[in-house]
């Protein structure tokens, strides 16, 4: 292929603009018939979705989507314990192989304007009527006063000043981040059609419902809904707790004579 330069001299183009117009033109044809050609079997050359071959079909296939802000890890098999001779005989890290399945990871730290972000819904969504969820989710500030990070300063501007928004927040337990994820995960979610929501059920409120519902257009005129059900960490299967849920939306968006 041959490779055009485009030279710009002081008060001079050397190209015409007509010119260049017309190799946009060629370059967009030749993109276009190249992403428009069949694939071609490599064991016998010849091209798929074509009757005149047998007809043979390669479906289009769309990867799996990526969420915002991750990337995926691609798993593996490594060797776990001890890959040395136990001098010692204590036998206490036997060798054995692990296997790991891909995950995705967020591509960086959680940072303060993520956590800010969280904070703000938490507040607008739970502050009147339960209070204690919103200053749950506040990062502890206080951290800055251990020995080992002491910044008497960042305990009021770390969080909340706008110079430090694309720091790592800090101050966070494992309950706090858990919580974090199940909102970014509420949040994805959403514009795909799966909404998640849950209450405390049982005597004294001692179990957990959580219904997990996927709403997706089967065609113009049709939508699929999907339901599952959880208490606490175990599926629901009475088929008449689902029934009751659909006549329940039925009720409320069909109007039946």
């Amino acid at each position: 292929m041959k490779k055009i330069n485009f030279i710009f001299a002081q008060n001079r183009l050397l190209m015409k603009i007509s010119d260049i117009k017309k190799i946009g033109a060629i370059a967009l044809t030749i993109f276009f018939m190249g992403s428009c050609a069949q694939d071609e079997s490599t064991s016998t050359g010849w091209k798929y979705n074509k009757t005149e071959n047998g007809g043979f079909e390669k479906k289009d296939f769309e990867e799996q989507e990526t969420g915002p802000g991750l990337v995926m890890i691609e798993g593996g098999t490594f060797t776990f314990g001890r890959s040395e001779e136990d001098v010692m005989d204590d036998w206490n890290a036997q060798a054995s192989k692990k296997t790991v399945s891909s995950f995705y990871m967020d591509r960086t730290e959680v940072s303060n304007f993520h956590w800010l972000e969280y904070v703000y819904w938490m507040k607008r969504v739970y502050y009147k009527s339960y209070p204690h969820i919103y200053k749950k989710s506040l990062p502890d500030t206080l951290v800055w006063r251990s020995p080992l990070s002491y910044r008497e300063k960042f305990i009021d501007y770390y969080f909340r000043h706008p110079a430090y928004r694309d720091y790592p927040v800090v101050g966070v337990s494992w309950i706090q981040a858990l919580q974090d994820l199940g909102f970014i995960v509420e949040r994805v979610n959403a514009p795909m059609g799966m909404i998640t929501a849950g209450k405390f059920a049982g005597d004294g409120h001692t179990g957990f419902v959580e219904l997990t519902v996927i709403a997706r257009p089967s065609d113009a005129t049709h939508t699929e809904i999907r339901v599952n059900a959880l208490y606490n960490t175990t599926p629901i299967e009475d088929p008449k707790i689902y029934q009751n849920f659909f006549n329940v939306v039925q009720r409320s968006l069909f109007v039946t004579g």
